[in-house]
C-alpha cells in the first residue's frame, strides 16, 4: 500500500516533488563518485545519470506543485513515476556496464519496460479524458 494513499493531490505532488530531488541528488553523488573511482574511464550513461529523475521527475513535479495543477489520476501518476524509475536504473546500470567494459542484453530489457510503463501511463490519460 503506498504511503501517499488518502493523501490529498498537492500533498502527494509535493512528496513526489521532495523523493524526486532527493532521487536526482544521489544520482549525482553516485555518478560523481563513480566515476572518479573508475580510474578514467568514463561512460555517457553515468556523465548524464543524474538529469533522467531531474528532467523526467523532479522538474515535472515541480511545475505541477507550483501552478497547482493535477493532470495525472492515481494510474498515470503511478505509471509516470514507474517510468522514471525504469529510465533512471537502466543509464545506472548501463553506465557501470560500461565503466566495467562488460557487455549484456539485459541492459536492453530497461528499453521495453520503459516503454510499457509510458504505454501505461498514455493509455490511462486517454481513459481519464474520456471519462473523466
Amino acid at each position: 500500500m503506498s504511503t501517499t494513499a488518502g493523501l490529498g493531490r498537492n500533498r502527494r505532488d509535493r512528496i513526489a516533488l521532495a523523493a524526486y530531488a532527493l532521487v536526482t541528488g544521489f544520482c549525482l553523488l553516485f555518478s560523481r563518485i563513480y566515476l572518479v573511482l573508475s580510474y578514467g574511464v568514463s561512460s555517457p550513461w553515468m556523465v548524464w545519470l543524474p538529469l533522467a529523475p531531474l528532467v523526467l521527475g523532479a522538474i515535472p513535479a515541480a511545475v505541477m506543485t507550483t501552478l497547482d495543477v493535477h493532470p495525472l489520476s492515481r494510474v498515470a501518476f503511478n505509471a509516470w513515476s514507474s517510468f522514471v524509475a525504469t529510465v533512471t536504473a537502466g543509464a545506472c546500470v548501463a553506465g557501470v556496464l560500461e565503466i566495467a567494459e562488460a557487455t549484456t542484453p539485459f541492459v536492453w530489457a530497461f528499453v521495453p519496460l520503459a516503454l510499457a510503463c509510458g504505454i501505461v501511463l498514455l493509455v490511462s490519460i486517454a481513459m481519464e479524458r474520456k471519462h473523466g
